[in-house]
């Protein structure tokens, strides 16, 4: 049978946060066209959100058994004028922000999606989220918070506000494996660590959290904040005594344990000493390239400890510890590749720099002589990451 929102006069209204499980199965091909489909036929299932009083809204569509999945924003705002707007195929995930090429919405209009897959024999289901968008303060230490927001603009006004742990003697306890959500907003430079060796030289405004080492790996990360965060952890001899830098970490370092759309968060990962008082100063980046302000608002700081178990943590090699969360550098990568053969085992690496998948790309590996020696599809490889 074909699904309930085969044709458009079905489409399925989007629940603004709420995630619709899809199938792409017994969907008859589309008679609009589709460019992001290659020459196949795009068989698809509509889906409409109503922008309502929103000011943009995010998309978040991600193949869950499919070969491959397409997702499509259509023009015009009705069945009888339907078009291609924009649009994208992948394997994994196609996500992000209608206000990167559509900045304005019409208010209470109906806008039209479609979701499809190139191939019936390989259909499956998919998941789809729609998330409407008022922008706004969400900071609630902001004189002008607004309490409807749920993305914030930066327009937070800090006026006459100051930050509780503005200071490193008022620093904030964090506990093990918990969030805990802060504010650069009212926060000074007056007591910023500045000139710590190994650290940011002036980290700008910020916000103190301390904790007492326990020998424990730990990870500290922002991911996902309305700032663009920066971390500075350190150490101490003495309550707010002499610092010694443990390390920096700031947007430029890379993603590390955020996804691809928290680019603009940090995480620092360490083992901790028995019985060090440590710091962790939280401070914004200068997004807006104004050197005399920064960019002050709210932040999740996440903070997790786990005992040090060292072993292998590639999970390509033979001797792969699931548990290890610290590698010891013992993998054994070809030992178990090629037991019964003379020949030489091969580990190739990619890097799915997007978070999208493959998008059904190939690999073939040629001998000296140019002839081909094995082919196949990267979203076969025996390992993903």
């Amino acid at each position: 049978d074909s699904p309930a929102n085969d044709e458009c006069g079905g489409a399925i209204a989007q629940v603004t946060g709420e995630t619709f499980l899809g199938n792409t199965c017994g969907a008859n091909a589309e008679e609009i066209f589709v460019p992001w489909s290659s020459p196949e036929t795009a068989y698809g299932v509509y889906f409409t959100f109503n922008s309502s009083n929103y000011d943009t809204f995010l998309f978040n569509l991600t193949n869950v058994s499919n070969e491959g999945v397409g997702f499509a924003m259509l023009s015009g705002n009705t069945c009888d004028n339907l078009g291609p707007f924009v649009g994208c195929y992948v394997t994994g995930t196609c996500a992000g922000s209608v206000e990167s090429f559509l900045p304005q919405l019409e208010p209470n209009t109906d806008y039209y999606f479609l979701v499809w897959t190139e191939d019936q024999s390989t259909c499956g289901d998919f998941e789809f989220t729609t998330t409407g968008i008022l922008l706004g303060c969400t900071d609630e230490t902001a004189t002008n918070y607004n309490m409807d927001a749920n993305q914030d603009d930066g327009s937070c006004d800090f006026t006459g506000v100051t930050a509780v742990n503005d200071t490193c003697g008022d620093a904030i306890a964090l506990e093990c494996n918990s969030v805990t959500t802060g504010s650069t907003g009212g926060s000074t430079a007056v007591d910023a660590p500045n000139g710590i060796a190994g650290c940011e030289a002036a980290p700008g405004q910020g916000v103190w959290y301390s904790f007492v080492g326990d020998g424990n790996l730990h990870t500290l990360s922002t991911c996902g904040s309305a700032i663009d965060s920066k971390i500075n952890l350190l150490s101490a001899d003495t309550v707010c005594g002499q610092f010694t830098c443990i390390e920096a970490a700031n947007s430029s370092d890379g993603n590390g344990v955020c996804t691809l759309f928290d680019a603009d968060d940090v995480n620092i990962t360490f083992i901790s000493d028995t019985g060090v008082q440590y710091y962790v100063y939280v401070s914004a980046q200068d997004a807006d390239n104004d050197p005399t302000t920064d960019d002050n608002g709210t932040f999740d700081l996440e903070f997790t400890c786990a005992p040090v178990l060292e072993g292998c943590t590639d999970a390509g090699a033979c001797n792969y510890n699931p548990d290890a969360n610290i590698e010891d550098g013992s993998c054994d990568i070809f030992s178990c590749v090629c037991p019964d053969s003379t020949g030489t085992p091969l580990q190739f690496y990619m890097d799915d720099s997007f978070g999208d998948g493959w998008n059904g790309a190939n690999y073939v590996i040629t001998d000296l002589n140019g002839d081909e020696v094995a082919a196949g599809n990267l979203d076969d490889a025996l390992v993903s990451v």
